[in-house]
């Protein structure tokens, strides 16, 4: 290995590094999250005898959409961080303000996926919960409704 290819390999491991110090824990939930809801979506759709390549290719597309979303957040995060620092050059402060728009939107997506997930088990059979159910229910009407706000 040439000397280029040793900077080359030392940046982009260096920026990994960074990226997961940064982003790593949430994006491991985030993945960790939409697996556990796929192979429940899998299970479920075996149980019920309802197993569709049109519904499977939508969530595909759906779950690459959640990423997509995860990424701009990401990216929101780090656009945030730069203006504040220029801004905050420009005034001869020194300010350090940091708005977690990448953390909350991976939350969002656990507790998203985290309803399918108990949608799914709830679908095969499995006993959930009373509260749990409930709760699930709540979440999944305010999330509906706050959806359904942002279309209008």
């Amino acid at each position: 290995m040439d000397r280029r290819e040793k900077i080359i390999i030392s940046m982009a491991l260096g920026a990994l590094s960074s990226f997961y110090d940064k982003y790593g824990n949430i994006t491991l939930l985030v993945i960790g999250a939409i697996i556990l809801d796929i192979i429940t979506g899998i299970l479920k759709a075996k149980i019920n005898q309802e197993i569709s390549s049109i519904d499977s290719f939508k969530g595909f597309w759906n779950k690459i959409s959640l990423f997509a979303g995860l990424a701009f957040g990401f990216f929101l995060d780090m656009l945030a961080e730069y203006l504040f620092i220029v801004g905050a050059k420009t005034m001869f402060i020194n300010v350090h303000l940091s708005i977690p728009i990448g953390t909350i939107i991976g939350v969002y997506i656990i507790l998203n996926e985290s309803i399918s997930i108990c949608e799914n088990l709830y679908g095969c059979g499995v006993k959930l919960p009373a509260f749990l159910i409930n709760s699930l229910k709540i979440a999944r009407e305010n999330i509906d409704e706050d959806n359904l706000k942002n279309k209008k």
